[in-house]
């Protein structure tokens, strides 16, 4: 008996783990409780170079079929040297 409860609960916990996470979903327009950070060309969150309002825009979802059904989705612009992308530039959020 206890190990059908053990494997019940185990079974329900790894179930919940593993569900989809909303971590935000811009819906207002913002970017909620996020802090976004630019990573290109070495430098980081160097606003001069990768203005943050430039790089992140939160734009209606041009395809609001399939998995993403959201109205509103994050664009990120990869900056890089004149603006052109850097293969290895990226953002993180927290």
């Amino acid at each position: 008996m206890k190990k059908c409860l053990f494997f019940i609960a185990m079974a329900f916990v790894s179930i919940n783990f593993l569900s989809a996470q909303v971590v935000a979903d811009f819906e207002d327009g913002t970017t909620g409780p996020l802090t976004l950070h630019v990573q290109g060309c070495g430098d980081y969150d160097n606003d001069a170079i990768h203005p943050v309002d430039e790089t992140f825009m939160v734009i209606d979802n041009p395809d609001a079929s399939g998995l993403n059904t959201s109205t509103k989705v994050l664009k990120f612009i990869r900056r890089g040297t004149d603006n052109g992308g850097m293969p290895w530039g990226g953002f993180w959020a927290n």
